[in-house]
């Protein structure tokens, strides 16, 4: 996805020993734009505030370019509680499957919720219910993959996929992402878009034959927005520090069951990322972006390993914790009645595809940055992270008012803005 340099480029930088700067934006075709909704009889989840600030399940009835519009309040209709798990067992998304199939009666009964687009925000909730207690307890996890497309691996010259705590309560679709003070930078804010799997059941890692991702998870759109400066600074333990901070993981609008999702070949789905810029972008070479540019397109069969083979990546890397912010050791499992667990309700982040701002200098580049190192007596990857920050709009990291947008076939799509 990101541009490569010229041959007049990289001689200029072989002989002045410069570093690339490069652009991931990519203009917006009409393919690219989320498809339009059409008559769906697959359930889609969400999590919402009612009228009263409670947390309710709904059913989407109608939703208009990927954003849910119109909801059956299936806590007030079927009195189901507003926990995902407690809803699955319940038979939740049979009771979904039923409403749907009798959705012409209801669709103007007392239990039908218009969401107007403003409100998004606040009343749309993330349909995966984790909060930081339970993080911290236990109770739920978020784990995350990482080089899971070959054309992230490529931008990042990481040759192999990774497994990462993620100490990140997930927040709505349409939630502002807090990137904080320019101090601490917003730190190189970088967006992955993602395809998430929450469990349903525990998951036993000693176990994985088990598991069926048809009946055992249920699918979503994430975004595992990442502050790539702590990374840079550490790349063997960074990715707590980096993806941890609060706001740092949209997730929905809505959730599909396995049963509906696995069903269609992955080459029928898309996944696409575009961020509109408060202004205008002006290349080095003088070209001027659009506002609003293309940055992630891919497909879901572009991703290299399936659910068992991620598992089973976490299950050789259950020992692994690493720092967060406040210097905690974060797990990717947790150890329970004899049992090395993922437990229910827990989230997996399944990793991103290329496009986005972050890339690995390549070996000419590698090879400056030692010699800086031995200049200014700092580590080369100290060089590179200021490199990255003084070019920062260049490599189209994200900025205070960028609006990110991102969908995959069939989960709907997000909306949020950055503080």
């Amino acid at each position: 996805m990101n541009t490569p340099p010229t041959r007049l480029q990289r001689l200029r930088r072989r002989l002045t020993g410069g570093l690339a700067v490069v652009d991931p934006r990519q203009p917006i075709g009409p393919d690219d734009l989320f498809p339009g909704d059409e008559a769906v009889e697959v359930p889609r989840i969400v999590r919402f505030l009612a009228t009263d600030g409670s947390p309710h399940i709904g059913l989407v009835l109608r939703s208009n370019e990927g954003i849910p519009r119109t909801l059956l309040d299936l806590t007030a209709r079927r009195g189901v509680a507003p926990g995902l798990l407690d809803f699955v067992a319940a038979g939740g998304f049979d009771l979904a499957e039923q409403e749907l199939l009798a959705e012409d009666a209801a669709i103007d009964g007392p239990d039908r919720v218009v969401l107007e687009r403003a409100e998004l925000s606040n009343r749309l909730l993330s349909p995966v219910d984790i909060d930081d207690v339970q993080l911290r307890g236990g109770a739920r996890l978020v784990v995350g993959f990482g080089l899971t497309y070959r054309s992230h691996r490529e931008e990042t010259a990481i040759p192999r996929a990774i497994v990462f705590p993620k100490p990140a309560a997930p927040t709505g679709a349409y939630a502002p992402v807090t990137g904080g003070a320019s101090g601490s930078g917003l730190e190189l804010l970088d967006y992955e878009l993602e395809l998430g799997c929450v469990a349903l059941v525990d998951i036993d890692l000693d176990r994985l034959d088990r598991i069926d991702p048809v009946a055992h998870f249920g699918y979503l759109v994430v975004n595992d927005v990442s502050a790539r400066g702590p990374i840079l600074r550490d790349r063997r333990t960074g990715y707590a520090r980096a993806k941890g901070r609060p706001t740092y993981l949209p997730a929905g609008p809505w959730l599909v069951p396995g049963k509906h999702f696995t069903r269609d070949a992955p080459s029928l789905r898309r996944m696409v990322l575009t961020v509109e810029e408060t202004e205008p972008f002006t290349r080095e070479s003088g070209d001027v972006h659009d506002c609003h540019t293309l940055r992630q397109n891919a497909r879901l069969e572009d991703l290299t390993l399936g659910l068992h083979e991620l598992l089973a990546l976490l299950a050789r890397n259950r020992l692994l914790t690493m720092p967060g912010m406040d210097g905690r050791r974060w797990p990717i499992s947790v150890h329970r009645d004899g049992r090395w667990l993922i437990p229910a309700g827990s989230l997996l982040l399944t990793g991103t595809p290329g496009g986005t701002a972050v890339r690995s200098p390549d070996a000419t580049e590698r090879l400056t940055l030692v010699r800086r190192s031995f200049r200014h007596l700092r580590w080369p990857s100290e060089s590179y992270r200021r490199h990255l920050q003084y070019h920062h709009r260049h490599f189209g990291f994200l900025s205070p008012g960028d609006r990110v947008s991102g969908w995959i076939t069939g989960l709907g799509r997000q909306d949020w803005t950055v503080q």
